[in-house]
């Protein structure tokens, strides 16, 4: 998810206006309310199997740099056999079946892109919530000097 706020001119004014450790605050707060938004969407749209996958969903800084910050949602991942929720993958891109060595068939698994429809349930919500974020934090340095 992308979030600008290049077509609000005055709000994209005031928020450079800021001072650069008030504004990298500001910038994480929005993207942490908006990624909250998305990983519970993620969760409600997750399949169920043993509920491990809803629970591993979450969200966390992937990168920040000046202004650029970005917010991941998955689900945590490690080695295979050390995350509950490594099938998560399978779910959302599914799987063609292969032959095992012995012949049989390791099964197939249809595309279930859960990430895809939670995205487009919560757009708008997450958007709203950015904004939101970011206006208080505008408005927070302005009463304050």
């Amino acid at each position: 998810m992308s979030v600008r706020i290049d077509g609000d001119r005055e709000l994209a004014r005031k928020l450079n206006a800021l001072p650069v450790k008030v504004r990298g605050k500001a910038l994480e707060d929005a993207a942490k309310a908006g990624g909250i938004i998305f990983r519970d969407a993620v969760r409600e749209n997750s399949p169920i199997r043993t509920g491990r996958l809803q629970d591993d969903i979450d969200y966390r800084v992937t990168k920040r740099t000046g202004d650029d910050i970005r917010l991941g949602v998955s689900w945590r991942t490690g080695r295979a056999s050390r995350t509950p929720a490594f099938y998560g993958l399978f779910f959302h891109k599914g799987k063609n079946p292969r032959a095992r060595k012995s012949g049989a068939s390791t099964g197939s698994m249809p595309r279930y892109r859960f990430l895809d429809k939670a995205y487009d349930e919560s757009r708008d919500e997450a958007e709203r919530a950015v904004g939101a974020v970011l206006k208080r934090a505008i408005e927070q340095v302005a009463a304050n000097g």
